[in-house]
């Protein structure tokens, strides 16, 4: 008995030494793989692609041969000097240190567009559920509208109303539909199909028009529907109503016309400012507040003149 308990033993300890060894190969291949140089990561080659790309469009606007609407917007030039940025030594590939950085950076503008399609998905849904209550509600023209628009003749102005009060509906729900879906989907690529991180930086990267639907162009297109979407409904319950509600509209376009394009005109400035220091150009000349986007384009094709009736 004896003698089988110390074979027991003896193949017990023989299968511990054996497991050790299992267990200490594997660390040590995880080590190999997470000391493992810059070159072997995953996606790196398009990585460093983008960001060559990135160099040559920036240094193209800031030496004024294209503007910012030729580089794709506003958005698309900051992700492009954000890239351009981590090329540090200008050479065209990723050291170890500046792909720590690009992860760094990279998984910060990751969360920031998942954060943003999560609240996407929450308002377009808040607001779907209103729409929808609202648009399966009859809207009946009251006697002041119809005495306010010529009584017996005001059925033209009346079923104008009505038509413009349907598709400012249906287009609300269109467009919140489309960001419902967009933003689910950017989600579903994000958190299910790509869950590696290098991979969603180059996912993000080639995809800034789709997040730019998101971020910008459908939320306007909801925002100028929304405070259009009153103004008929007030009309067709009273004259007083809606030109009351004539407000929203007037008071946004107010605000997008001296507020926002202020902001903007300050931010397409900081962006020339930027693009020119990345590659040591003077700054000095670039105004406080750019509206126009083609302000080095213009300046370039001027030199180019002067230097041919010199030449001439």
């Amino acid at each position: 008995m004896f003698s089988g308990m110390a074979r027991f033993r003896q193949r017990s300890r023989g299968r511990q030494q054996q497991f050790g060894r299992q267990v200490h190969r594997q660390e040590g291949a995880q080590a190999d793989l997470d000391s493992r140089p810059v070159e072997e990561a995953l996606l790196l080659g398009r990585l460093e692609e983008h960001i060559r790309k990135a160099r040559a469009d920036i240094r193209a606007l800031a030496e004024g041969r294209k503007d910012i609407v030729q580089l794709g917007g506003m958005e698309a030039v900051a992700a492009k000097i954000n890239l351009a940025l981590l090329d540090g030594d200008s050479n065209g590939k990723l050291s170890p240190e500046e792909y720590a950085r690009f992860t760094e950076v990279g998984g910060r503008a990751v969360d920031r567009i998942i954060t943003m399609c999560h609240n996407a998905v929450m308002v377009s849904a808040l607001i779907l559920s209103i729409v929808f209550t609202v648009a399966f509600q009859p809207i009946q023209a009251s006697d002041e509208t119809i005495e306010f628009f010529g009584g017996s003749n005001a059925s033209s102005a009346v079923s104008a109303l009505y038509a413009l009060h349907d598709i400012c509906l249906v287009l609300t729900i269109a467009s919140n539909v489309a960001l419902l879906v967009l933003s689910l989907a950017v989600l579903d690529i994000l958190l299910a199909w790509i869950p590696q991180l290098d991979a969603q930086q180059c996912w993000c990267i080639e995809n800034v028009e789709s997040l730019l639907y998101i971020q910008v162009v459908l939320p306007f297109a909801l925002l100028w529907l929304l405070v259009i979407l009153p103004v008929p409904a007030g009309l067709l319950l009273s004259p007083r109503k809606g030109l009351i509600f004539l407000f929203l509209p007037v008071s946004f376009t107010f605000v997008s016309a001296f507020v926002i394009m202020h902001y903007q005109g300050n931010a397409r400035s900081m962006q020339l400012v930027q693009a020119r220091q990345l590659f040591g150009m003077k700054t000095d000349d670039i105004p406080r507040r750019v509206l126009n986007d083609s302000i080095l384009v213009n300046r370039r094709k001027a030199q180019l003149s002067c230097a041919r009736v010199q030449c001439a």
